[in-house]
């Protein structure tokens, strides 16, 4: 009996990683590895832009007498009509950092004298969380450590930063809301402060200052843990294990309301909006949607972070997540996720998660030094700033093919693409003779990617996809006796031949080089069915 062979495509291929479930039962659009890539038009696979480790002007300090750059802030502020913008980090030292973006110049903000409304004695040395916000033009911070802190850095009044006035809590994050600075209480656990609107300097009661005790005996073992950004005019405020609202317009008014008795937030500065549509925080548990959490509560189908939770509940350092930064970019429609994952070497924060939120996708950018990250717009464009463990903040989105390391050098990003193993017909009893691959990409330059098809438990059989060209095309920019001929490259399939009979496929995507991104939309494979095949198991 004869047959016809069939075409296996995967186009739009639109999924993302999942490690939740086994590779041979995820379904077949998603990905056991998505590694140091982007998604593009059409959720086509492209490989991410370059970051440079040695942007920072300053002298990279790793290893024991190396400093940590804990946080960073985009910090606008006005003055004699004119908008200034700077980056601005603290380090482990408990220096405050101001960066140039344009230079990548780096200069230390110096403590004010005590005559200036600070104490005298030096900069503690900080933990590892640090906690910003901007308000009356001010840049405002504070830590983990320290009786000195909050601080704050008003560059149109003073060169120096000092600290808060009015004996303000000791705290450890802070939010703005409706013009009040509202913050923890690192005495008080269960405690939120918050100051008159507009003046962050007056705490304790006096005048329209106050606190609230939130869920006192609700078996929380942390206290607060986090203050989300406003969010339709409510304010949420999470423990490590609840979410709470407060409503109301004045102290008066204040109403404490239960979220969620099960999710709360380990890390304030894993508390993303997503422009004024949402709040994406990280629980113990994993990564949450807040419109998500007020509809369906502690339910983990509905958890953004599914696809993910094996990673999650096996990979990620739990007693270091308190550490974690979340950070949304919208170029890219994605929230970045900087966590302590066990899975790629360094230390804190190892790897930046990304959830892409058209395609509802995951993908990894693995072994990146990512103790901290700000989204912050440059003369081009708006990328991912951050901080790592040398002392020095790397820059994102380079329009470069490669990472640049801090000693200056160019180095390889390699993009991973694997599914899990793909059943043709649906049907693990169906063997199949594997015929053909096809990569359906749009190369552009020269581009270079090994596909690996592995059929059942197999030898794998590599596949080299090679593309060389120039920009010089013709009708286009081709200059007569100056310019070589090259072609403009469409999105079309390119096939070969491949040779094998069983019952799955998987497909590995690597491109690994200093070379243009490509640009994958998808795979097909031809397959002929042979019919169905069982293994027999006899005993005797």
């Amino acid at each position: 009996m004869s047959f016809r062979t069939k075409i296996f495509k995967l186009m739009p291929w639109n999924g993302g990683t999942n490690t939740s479930l086994d590779p041979s039962i995820i379904p077949s659009h998603q990905l056991t590895k998505a590694e140091h890539l982007l998604f593009g038009i059409n959720a086509a696979r492209n490989m991410r832009d370059g970051i440079n480790f040695n942007w920072d002007s300053s002298t990279a300090n790793s290893g024991s007498n190396g400093e940590t750059i804990l946080g960073l802030c985009d910090f606008w502020y006005g003055s004699s009509g004119v908008k200034t913008n700077f980056l601005m980090g603290v380090g482990s030292s408990g220096n405050l950092y101001q960066w140039n973006k344009q230079s990548g110049l780096r200069t230390t903000i110096p403590l004010a004298s005590s005559s200036a409304g600070s104490s005298a004695t030096p900069w503690p040395q900080f933990n590892n969380r640090i906690s910003f916000e901007v308000m009356n033009n001010m840049l405002i911070f504070t830590g983990d450590q320290g009786g000195n802190f909050p601080r704050q850095y008003a560059p149109f009044l003073s060169s120096s930063a000092f600290d808060l006035q009015g004996s303000p809590p000791r705290m450890s994050f802070m939010r703005e809301f409706m013009g009040r600075l509202w913050t923890n209480d690192k005495t008080l656990l269960d405690r939120a402060n918050y100051c008159p609107p507009g003046d962050p300097n007056t705490w304790g009661g006096i005048g329209d200052s106050g606190a609230i005790d939130i869920g006192v005996g609700d078996g929380d073992p942390v206290g607060l843990s986090a203050i989300f950004p406003a969010f339709q005019n409510t304010l949420y405020i999470a423990k490590q294990t609840k979410l709470y609202s407060i409503t109301g317009y004045t102290p008066e008014t204040y109403q404490i309301n239960t979220i969620s008795d099960g999710i709360g937030c380990v890390s304030h500065n894993a508390a993303v909006a997503i422009d004024h549509d949402d709040i994406i925080f990280l629980s113990e548990k994993g990564v949450h949607s807040l419109i998500g959490t007020i509809q369906f509560g502690d339910v983990e189908s509905k958890y953004l972070s599914k696809d993910i939770q094996g990673t999650i509940n096996t990979s990620w350092t739990k007693s270091a997540l308190a550490n974690a930064w979340g950070c949304y970019l919208s170029q890219i429609n994605s929230v970045a996720f900087c966590v302590p994952d066990t899975n790629y070497a360094g230390t804190g924060n190892t790897a930046i998660w990304l959830y892409n939120l058209t395609h509802q996708a995951w993908y990894v950018w693995p072994t990146i030094d990512c103790q901290s990250i700000v989204s912050s717009y440059d003369t081009d464009k708006r990328r991912f700033y951050l901080g790592t463990t040398t002392g020095r903040v790397a820059k994102t989105f380079n329009n470069t093919n490669y990472d640049i390391s801090i000693a200056g050098v160019n180095a390889v990003i390699t993009m991973t693409v694997k599914t899990g193993f793909i059943f043709p017909e649906e049907n693990p009893m169906i063997v199949n003779a594997i015929k053909r691959f096809t990569l359906i990409w749009g190369p552009s330059g020269t581009v270079n990617v090994t596909a690996t098809i592995q059929i059942d438990n197999y030898t794998p059989q590599a596949l080299n996809f090679a593309v060389t060209g120039t920009n010089n095309v013709l009708g286009v920019n081709f200059i007569l006796g100056s310019s070589p001929l090259g072609f403009k490259s469409v999105t079309e399939p390119y096939s070969q031949t491949i040779d094998g009979y069983g019952r799955s496929f998987q497909v590995t995507l690597i491109q690994s080089g200093q070379q243009a991104a490509v640009n994958i939309q998808g795979i097909a494979v031809e397959y002929e069915p042979l019919g169905p095949a069982q293994e027999t198991i006899t005993s005797g």
